[in-house]
Parts: structure tokens; C-alpha cells; sequence
């Protein structure tokens, strides 16, 4: 099966947090899925290393090798996805939400998320 990663799930996957259930850290080991990730988390990471809201033990650039080293496919920003943003609902203000959320809605792929606020764009999210 093919899943979208939020960008809290990619996080705590990289370090083992005890907040990850263990059936989506198993979904994500398990070879046989294809786990993605879209851009937007690691710009949103970026920011918010840099205004001091999310501290790291390593750059972008580390992430980006450990999402590699963990065969996980960083998707781009696609103009269907964009689209899709355009006709969604105001439920939720931020921007990288609303455009994983476009991402996974235009990509038809559940969205490995504990984020309630996507279930009500409609979208196909599991943590359990």
C-alpha cells in the first residue's frame, strides 16, 4: 500500500518517540508499503527550526538523507495538489496541513497521521 506521511508521523519515526503507535511504525518499516512524505514537511520543519519552535539535532539536509536512508519518497508540490487547495474547505488555517491534505486527497493515499483536523477535509487518515 502506498501512504503519505504528516510531518509530526516522519519525526517521530526518525527518533523513535513513544508517541508513534506501533502499528504505524510497523506500516512504515514494512517493505512491502511505500511511504512518502511530501516537501512541504520539510519546509515546514525548516521554519520552524528557524523561528526556534522545533529544535534538531541535525539540518534539512540530514533529514532529507534520513528520509532517503529510510526509503521514504519525498514527493514535490504538485499544481493538481494546489488546486486541490483552492477548493477546500476553511476548516484549518495552515498552510502545510491543508497542502498534505491536498496531497493526499489529489494522491488518493491514507494519510499516516494523529491530526484530526484532516478528517474533515475528507481525507483517508489512520493512527492507531
Amino acid at each position: 500500500m502506498k501512504y503519505l506521511i504528516d510531518t509530526h508521523t516522519f519525526l517521530w519515526f526518525g527518533t523513535e518517540d513513544d508517541l508513534l503507535p506501533s502499528r504505524i511504525h510497523a506500516l512504515i518499516q514494512n517493505p512491502d508499503n511505500d511511504i512518502r512524505i511530501s516537501i512541504a514537511s520539510f519546509w515546514e520543519i525548516g521554519i520552524k527550526n528557524s523561528i526556534g519552535k522545533l529544535p534538531l539535532n541535525t539540518n534539512i539536509l540530514g533529514l532529507e538523507q534520513q528520509a532517503h536512508d529510510l526509503d521514504i519518497e519525498i514527493l514535490p508540490i504538485t499544481i493538481q495538489a494546489i488546486h486541490q487547495v483552492t477548493s477546500m474547505p476553511s476548516h484549518h488555517k495552515d498552510p502545510f496541513d491543508r497542502i498534505i491534505a491536498a496531497t493526499a486527497l489529489t494522491m488518493g493515499e491514507t494519510l499516516l497521521s494523529a491530526d484530526t483536523i484532516f478528517d474533515s477535509y475528507g481525507v483517508s487518515r489512520l493512527w492507531e
